[in-house]
Formats: structure tokens, sequence, C-alpha cells
């Protein structure tokens, strides 16, 4: 149902139309009689205006602290937009750069305009790396008090709570003797509409987009679980999964205490996020409702890989930061409407509407249907609703392929001696370009190097593109290795030989590599190494011979291993070409890969072509 226009109800409070809301049942407001809400609003102003006023001069106001009490002193209000946001009844959270020592027990003095002092607490918000092989890196945060003693030394920012009280609606603070703006926002509850929002029914500007499918895909929801504990990243994981609603009318810290808190200032901050970004999807609601639905649905994309993995598709390089100029944009209501509809405009025009990368370069097997040999598979993402075509322009023409709104498809291909290195893709009117090593790698004395392996994609280097963007391994995993033609081997004769080292930090169970020969989806062998079993076949013809040794007495890492595997003679073809693939696995689960990264859920890696016929020596004859 479409809302009725109420321009007067929406965005930055101003004490001459706006009522702050009742802090006790929050979730219980709402706005039915705009007449009313504004003469209840008058009578409130009016009590207010019986107030002292507030200093006229900075320096009535009193420092916030002072260089003899060993306190720091504010130097500025590091906001995009310059000044401090804050929703009526609720904490506010401000970003802060600070100049001077620390202050005693993180406490901060503020005024308001009309002279009241506000406790202000400042936190150091302390940031660590995320953990490693997640499709969307997310960092872990925590929060640290102030101390007189030292500055923390890892790496993070300083945010600042500030208790205002309901009353102070309309005013500014004083902090470090200037004055600071408060841009004022009305609470998330008076803005949804009456009559569509139920106790079973979401306001559709803040309703999941996602299909049915998806939301019941555990691979979304794993995925996304371990983004809720990131205060800047939660409200974008509730909107897909439809809770963010609930979410807010959950009980929040109160104003006070406990909301300085350290344990209690990443909820605080999560639920100011959330509140910050149900206002500016209602906000856009008001404004152009079919501009708000593609802006919502572009907020929390979702790509199909198969029939059931769902992945998330947001987390370009510098996205959330974007966002949060674009959330400012959008909640000044010192802009015209024009421009603040043309901001979110131009980022929707930004986002790519597809993604493209090379899953394997080697081919080999029939293309379906055509008889012929394959080339490259290069993988398409729609990340648009509507179904469209995706080709790749080749030697001998274009290959062309469905490619259905929101997933994944494949395009084959055919091998060609002319094929370029740079592949043009297209996927609807959107076209980008790729590269590709058509041509075979050709394998000289010492030997084809096997590295780098890389660590599965993430959605911020799959999005960009970058395929270097977090491919590096840890050390903890780093696997190198080397393919050579090893003399007197294969009872007698010369056999090609894979030389791999993994290195590990510690003796991990389920440490496994896994070597894949011949063409990616028609393998002639499948063969897997361990510490835990030595060399075993899984699939195809078994190795000449094979071992693993772990290298517990050498000074390298204490579960570091190494394992040679002499290459089955049938792996090789006919003209001395032999394509393959290794995979790095810890309890089932691909840690890197190598020659190209692999996207979750992709069972097997892509295959170089390795040209061996010009070794100088005899080949191993099938």
């Amino acid at each position: 149902m479409q809302p009725r226009p109420r321009s007067s109800m929406m965005g930055a409070m101003e004490p001459a139309r706006k009522l702050p809301p009742s802090p006790f049942q929050p979730h219980q407001l709402r706005v039915s009689n705009p007449a009313l809400w504004l003469t209840v609003l008058a009578a409130c102003l009016a009590g207010c205006a019986s107030r002292p006023a507030g200093p006229a001069d900075p320096t009535d106001s009193g420092p916030v602290s002072t260089p003899e009490s060993g306190s720091r002193t504010v130097s500025s209000i590091d906001t995009r937009s310059g000044i401090i946001e804050a929703f009526v009844g609720r904490a506010a959270v401000a970003p802060v750069s600070l100049a001077g020592p620390l202050p005693p027990n993180g406490r901060l003095g503020a005024k308001l305009e009309d002279g009241r002092t506000v406790p202000a607490t400042l936190l150091w918000l302390s940031i660590e790396s995320p953990p490693e092989g997640r499709w969307l890196p997310t960092p872990n945060w925590q929060t640290l008090p102030a101390t007189s003693t030292s500055v923390p030394d890892t790496p993070g920012r300083w945010i600042m709570l500030l208790d205002l009280p309901i009353d102070a609606v309309g005013q500014a603070i004083w902090l470090d003797g200037k004055r600071r703006s408060i841009r004022w926002l009305a609470s998330p509850e008076t803005l949804a509409d009456s009559e569509s929002q139920g106790a079973q029914q979401r306001w559709e500007p803040w309703a999941s987009p996602l299909s049915e499918d998806a939301l019941r895909s555990a691979s979304l929801r794993e995925q996304l679980e371990h983004m809720r504990s990131d205060p800047f990243s939660a409200w974008r994981v509730e909107l897909a999964t439809s809770e963010i609603w609930d979410q807010h009318n959950q009980p929040r810290p109160a104003i006070g205490s406990s909301a300085r808190a350290p344990g209690r200032a990443l909820d605080v901050l999560s639920a100011h996020q959330r509140a910050r970004w149900l206002s500016v999807l209602a906000a856009l609601w008001q404004l152009d409702a079919a501009l708000a639905t593609r802006f919502r649905d572009s907020l929390v994309p979702v790509v199909r890989i198969g029939q059931a993995t769902w992945l998330p598709a947001w987390g370009l390089p510098g996205e959330a930061d974007e966002l949060d100029r674009l959330a400012d944009a959008v909640l000044d209501f010192s802009l015209t409407d024009e421009a603040r509809l043309a901001r979110v405009q131009r980022w929707l025009g930004d986002r790519p509407p597809a993604v493209v990368w090379v899953i394997d370069d080697a081919g080999g097997q029939l293309l379906a249907f055509e008889g012929k040999p394959a080339g490259p598979t290069v993988g398409v993402a729609n990340l648009a609703a509507a179904a469209s075509l995706a080709w790749v322009e080749s030697a001998a023409g274009p290959s062309v392929s469905d490619a259905p709104g929101f997933a994944v498809t494949h395009v084959e291909l055919p091998a060609s001696p002319d094929q370029p290195s740079m592949l043009e893709v297209h996927c609807g009117s959107w076209s980008g370009r790729i590269a590709s090593a058509n041509a075979p790698t050709r394998v000289r004395p010492p030997g084809l190097a096997v590295a780098p392996f890389a660590s599965p994609w993430n959605a911020p280097a799959w999005l960009s593109g970058n395929a270097s963007l977090g491919a590096a391994e840890s050390a903890g995993t780093l696997t190198r290795g080397q393919l050579f033609l090893k003399p007197g081997a294969g009872g007698g004769g010369d056999a090609w030989t894979l030389l791999v080292e993994c290195a590990a930090d510690a003796r991990t169970p389920g440490d496994e590599l896994r070597v894949w020969l011949g063409p990616m989806g028609a393998s002639t062998s499948v063969l897997s190494a361990s510490p835990d079993w030595g060399v075993r076949t899984i699939a195809g013809d078994a190795p000449l011979s094979g071992s693993v040794a772990v290298n517990a007495d050498d000074g390298s890492q204490p579960g570091a291993w190494r394992v040679e595997i002499e290459l089955p003679a049938s792996a090789i073809e006919s003209n001395g070409e032999l394509r393959i693939g290794l995979a790095r696995r810890r309890d089932g689960v691909v840690v890197s890969s190598w020659p190209r990264r692999m996207m979750p859920a992709q069972a097997e890696p892509g295959r170089i072509l390795a040209d061996l016929s010009g070794w100088g020596a005899v080949l191993p004859r099938k």
C-alpha cells in the first residue's frame, strides 16, 4: 500500500514542527493526527522557552576539559556533514578526533545551549582484522574505555557517547568552547504508516526484498550470521532477513550509565545505525517510492550459484564509507528533494550490473551439443532482477548463454589458437574485459612453479574484479610446489612429478591437498594427499607412486608437510599437454587453490594447460 504523503512528519526534527516521541513506549508511537501532533509540540516548546538561554559566547560555556586537570580536549567532530546526528530519546554516537592528554575516567564535559551539562563518554573503538576465508570479511570490534595513562595501540577510532535529554530537541551543544550543531531526527517509530504497519506486516520500505528461496538458504544465513556482531553492518543483515524493524523495537540500552558502559557501546552504535537506515529508507519512500524500492533492493542483492547456494553480492571496497556519505545527504534536509534523489540515483548508476571472472583457462572437454574442444570458461553473475543474455566475444565468434536474474551462469568458449588473452564479456547492455591464459604454458627445466596459491574469492575482490585483493595465503597455509620431469622414476623410466610443500603452524587434522588432472568437469584422475592418510586416489587412474613426509625435525613449522606424487601417464595427452589444478583443504573446506581462485561451493579448481613437449626428454607413454 502506498503511504499517504506526510512531508511535515519526515526528516530532521525542528521545534516548530515536531514533537519528540515518548521514551517509555516508543514501539507504540504512531502519527495519525498531524494537527494534534503540532498542537502538543507547541505546548512543549513553550515550556522549553522558559529555561535560561544558553551562553552567548563560547567562553561562557566553560571548557570541555582543561590541560591542568590532565584532560584531553575535543579538537573536532569527525562527521562527514560536520554535525552530530541524534535520534530523539536515544543516546547519540559521534566519531571524534582528539588532542591533548586523555581525560580521567573517559568523561568529557559538554553543555547544551540552555546551560545544562550533558554526560559525554569517550571510548576507543578497536578494530581487529577479520578472520580469513570469509566471503564477507567482517572486522571484530571492541570498545576500550579511555584512560589517563596511554592511548590504545590497537587500530581503531575514538567515539563519543552523548546522553541527550528528550527536551533538548532543537538545541546545539558546546564542546571544547565551540558550538556544534545537532541534526535532530525523528525516531523511526513515527515514520511507519499506521494503516499498513500491522503486527504481522512489515512496512514496505523496510521489508526484505529477498525471495523465499534465498531466505531459506542455509548458505546465505551462514554468510550473514557473523556480520551481526559488526555495529556498522548489522542493519544490512537485518534488512536482508526482514528483521530490521523487529530488532529496532527490541529493548535497548537506556539513556544513562548503562549506555555509557564499554560493553554496551557497540549495542548503542548498532542501534544508531539501524535507526539511521530506517530513516533513510522512509525518507526516500516519501519522496519517490519507486526509487526507494530500487535503492532498498540494491542494498542487499544476493546471487544464486547452482541450485541451492546463495551469496550476498555486496561489500565493494569503500562501499561502507560511500553509503555513509549517501545517508548523510538523504538525511540532510537543508538540501532540496531533487538533490537528495539525484544523490541516490547516482549511487544506483555506479553499481555494477554484472560481475565476470575466469573460472577455468584450460578447457578441454567437449562443448555441450557441439562436439568441439572447449577453451576458457567464464563466470557471469547477473546482478539485475531481469533475465538477460551473457556472451563472450571469441576468435570463433560469440559464445552465448542465458543469464537469469540474480544468478551465476557459465559461458564456455571454443578452443582456438587465435583466442585473444583479453576477453570481452557482455551481460545485456553491460560489458567488461577480463584476461585469460588461453595459450599453453611451456614447461622448461627446472620445472613449472606451482605457485602462488590463492585464497577463495571474497565479495570485495569478486565485485571489484581485483583477483589479487585478499588472495594471499596466511603463513599457516602457505603452499608452494613444482612440476618437473624426474629421471629414473616410474619403474625405471622418467616420470612427471609434482612436489608440493605445505606450511602449517600446527598439526591440523583434516589438512589435505587435492590434485585434479584432465579437463575441469571431466577429470582423468583426482588424487588426495595428507599426513593423515598419505596419498590415495579419489577418482580415475592412480599415481605411479606417492609419499607424504611431515617435517618435524628439520627446523620448519611444527605441522609442515611435503608431498611427492609421480603423475599417472594417462594424465598426459598425446600432444604432450597436461591439464592440472590443485586445492588445499582443511576439514573439507578449500583454503587455497591454484591456478585460479575458487568461489564458495565450487567443487573443483580451474586448470592450467601445461605444454610438456619441449622438456627435451621422452614423455611417458599412455
